[in-house]
């Protein structure tokens, strides 16, 4: 029982090998072990060995003499293939034998209200993260995830707010095959240089590789990359209730998104201008988060940015990933504009919040068909639709027409835009 009981330890510190080289000797002398089956079931799981994982969960629940947490572990891991292999149905029951066994089980817990919450059973979902999220105030995806089925909760049964979003599914289908029809892909009618809406939707993330121990990883980076992008003020994201209302209108599933073509319709449609598609990787001691930015109306690949994440959590690399898309949106997107009037050394420009501007914003001033800059301008005053600016440096024949375009960003990100950008 004492290396049993090492080999259990050695494995929830993440010590995965040297937990395997204790659970083998414990099956060298007992090998119907449970603990150590159960052991032996995490590794291969980690290592992505499903069916040797499946065989050991089995030997360990199917053992007389195992104790109650150690059999709750070994349901809890049969659970998490089936869900792995889409079987809802077993993966439920196999929580529910895991739950009745150890009811306090923290991982368990949420895999089943991560289960629960795909299958659109978001109230009963939320009761299972806030025991969770109560256990272990620490866990923050517990309380990410409850507050996200929370809100959805309160989605499904605020009947206003559904009637506005089926108008509005319904007003962009309309749209879309009425442009469809016409042959047209664009409906801005600005010249090619100004910078219009960039609307992104983020698909979420795709999970592949191994099986970690705990489910959700993809929902939850998802929610914790949303919250970040949120606060950007170049980009305004694409309700995520509108996605999955045009995902059911469409009959696409999550599955479906991994599809370029699939995914790029549903861009189309959505008046996107980038669509930001994720997938995480797992890996026996660690996962990759790979996010790519791609362009609706050209299907490029503008920019991948890739994370390690080490743990069950990782709202640590958050703050970077998203720092690396913003960096990657502003490198091919820079904020541009036009000239419209010059009056008392105060610049008026054609563009303002709604692009993204803000008060301090430096921008370069292009002449009619120089590539150099000519001069300097700082934001001093910004309207949605407009801006005022002042002359900060050249600039001396400033006239309507004139281009501009962002310099640099204000700090902490000094690197984001050099006013280097494609063309739009």
């Amino acid at each position: 029982e004492g290396w049993e009981g090492l080999a259990a330890v050695r494995l929830q510190q993440g010590q995965i090998d040297e937990a395997g080289k204790l659970a083998q000797r414990v099956l060298a002398v007992k090998p119907d072990s449970p603990g150590a089956n159960v052991v032996f079931g995490k590794l291969y799981l980690s290592e992505g060995r499903l069916s040797e994982a499946q065989q050991s969960f089995d030997l360990a629940a199917k053992a007389e003499d195992a104790p109650s947490w150690i059999r709750a572990e070994a349901y809890g891991g049969l659970g998490r293939i089936a869900a792995a292999k889409k079987d809802n149905g077993q993966a439920l029951n196999e929580y529910d034998k895991a739950l009745a066994n150890n009811p306090d089980q923290q991982t368990i817990t949420i895999n089943k209200a991560v289960l629960l919450e795909r299958e659109g059973k978001y109230e009963d979902a939320a009761k299972l993260y806030e025991k969770a999220a109560a256990a272990n105030p620490q866990d923050n995806m517990a309380a990410r995830l409850l507050k996200n089925a929370l809100n959805r909760t309160e989605l499904v049964n605020d009947q206003e707010k559904q009637k506005k979003i089926d108008q509005l599914v319904s007003e962009l289908l309309i749209r879309q095959n009425e442009l469809s029809r016409s042959g047209a892909n664009k409906s801005y009618d600005q010249d090619a240089w100004t910078s219009r809406p960039l609307t992104i939707c983020l698909l979420g993330f795709e999970v592949g590789g191994n099986l970690s121990a705990r489910d959700g990883q993809g929902e939850y980076l998802n929610l914790l990359l949303t919250q970040r992008l949120s606060k950007i003020s170049r980009i305004k994201l694409v309700d995520r209730a509108v996605l999955d209302k045009l995902m059911e209108e469409l009959k696409l599933g999550t599955s479906n998104l991994a599809d370029p073509n699939a995914a790029l319709r549903l861009g189309r449609i959505l008046a996107s201008r980038l669509l930001l598609s994720g997938k995480i990787m797992t890996f026996k001691d660690h996962s990759l988060a790979d996010v790519r930015l791609i362009d609706v109306e050209t299907s490029a690949i503008n920019g991948v940015v890739q994370q390690t994440i080490t743990g069950d959590d990782p709202a640590s690399m958050v703050g970077v990933l998203a720092r690396e898309l913003e960096s990657a949106i502003y490198k091919h997107y820079p904020i541009r504009g036009r000239v419209n009037a010059v009056k008392d050394q105060v610049v008026e420009l054609n563009i303002g919040a709604a692009a993204g501007l803000q008060s301090g914003t430096s921008l370069y001033l292009f002449g009619d068909s120089g590539i150099a800059p000519t001069g300097n301008l700082l934001v001093t005053q910004v309207n949605e639709k407009s801006t005022q600016a002042k002359i900060i440096g050249g600039g001396k024949e400033i006239k309507s027409g004139m281009r501009v375009e962002q310099t640099l960003r204000a700090e902490p990100w000094p690197d984001v835009a050099k006013g280097k950008g494609l063309k739009q």
